[in-house]
């Protein structure tokens, strides 16, 4: 969930395992999970449905690929469209690698896939980009958040956590209520604020 893809925003390489016939990959992808992993694994790959998962896992990164909205590698949201093979716009595609951890086959390619990714990203500058970007999100994160409790209607906000407790509604879905609840011009500086005091 929320916190994973909180986690993968400091790791310089995310690998998602799953397992397979367990109908997780729908989660992978509700959780955001997909758009952060570097490198997806499927384990028990003698199991039932190992072939399936990776074919569904395959196909949704080829989705993936065409949404117009895509994170990058360290969970900033960039708005353009990126093709299936360079979702991150740095040219990584991430494989999806079937394993049998119990017996270790398939894990010398997991740790190649996984030497090929940090050798791709090790330069210098881009490692502390992706860190200011990280910086960068959780700070505009927590101001956004006290942005928003400053002037959600707190009878609001109490019914949307009673809904989520009582699972009538998603998490995701009640923040976007209680954001389209919003007046127009209830936050104040609804202009742009100049990047850097001068």
């Amino acid at each position: 969930g929320q916190d994973e893809v909180e986690v993968a925003t400091l790791a310089h390489t995310v690998v998602i395992v799953e397992a397979p016939g367990l109908g997780d990959e729908v989660q992978v992808l509700k959780a955001g999970l997909l758009e952060t992993g570097h490198i997806l694994v499927v384990n028990k790959a003698d199991h039932d449905g190992a072939e399936q998962t990776v074919a569904a896992l395959q196909a949704m990164l080829d989705l993936a690929g065409g949404t117009p909205a895509v994170v990058d590698h360290h969970g900033v949201r960039m708005s353009a469209r990126a093709p299936a093979d360079d979702r991150a716009g740095d040219g990584w595609r991430p494989p999806v690698l079937a394993t049998i951890a119990t017996e270790g086959r398939g894990v010398e390619e997991v740790l190649d896939a996984i030497e090929a990714h940090r050798a791709r990203s090790a330069s210098v500058a881009d490692l502390g980009r992706r860190l200011a970007e990280a910086q960068l999100a959780r700070a505009l994160d927590e101001a956004l958040r006290r942005l928003l409790a400053e002037h959600l209607d707190p009878a609001a906000y109490d019914e949307a956590v009673q809904a989520v407790l009582n699972r009538s509604v998603d998490p995701y879905t009640a923040a976007a209520r209680l954001v389209s609840g919003l007046r127009p011009g209830a936050v104040p500086g609804g202009g742009r604020a100049p990047l850097c005091n001068s």
